[in-house]
């Protein structure tokens, strides 16, 4: 199933917000889908220009791009690849379960799609 572009750009957000990305993937995403588009948006030029920029700055031009809520499957996307860096020993449980608190200080609402035991972790 393939993901909307305010599900990707929200997960693109979380994910570097938490440093889990580095900076470089977004910003090749929205190349990719310039280099595809015949009418290429303004924010994914914006997003494609911020290569040399800040993390802050790539973040805020993310969060500008996501809009006030974040859909569920941003959720589940960041708890699948805190799975799979966890299984590839790129990060530790701890580490993982740092990272799902963080995601339930900031996005309570990740509580109804992930379940409130995993904000407990």
């Amino acid at each position: 199933m393939a993901l909307s572009r305010v599900e990707t750009v929200g997960f693109y957000h979380l994910a570097l917000m938490r440093n889990l990305i580095s900076i470089e993937v977004p910003i090749k995403w929205a190349d990719a889908r310039i280099a595809t588009s015949e009418n290429a948006q303004e924010d994914e030029i914006e997003l494609s220009m911020s290569a040399g920029h800040p993390i802050d700055y790539v973040v805020d031009v993310l969060r500008h791009q996501q809009g006030p809520q974040a859909p569920p499957a941003v959720f589940r996307m960041f708890a699948s690849l805190l799975n799979r860096q966890v299984n590839a020993g790129e990060l530790s449980e701890l580490q993982a379960a740092r990272h799902l608190y963080g995601l339930h200080s900031f996005y309570p609402e990740a509580d109804k799609t992930l379940g409130s035991e995993i904000a407990c972790i």
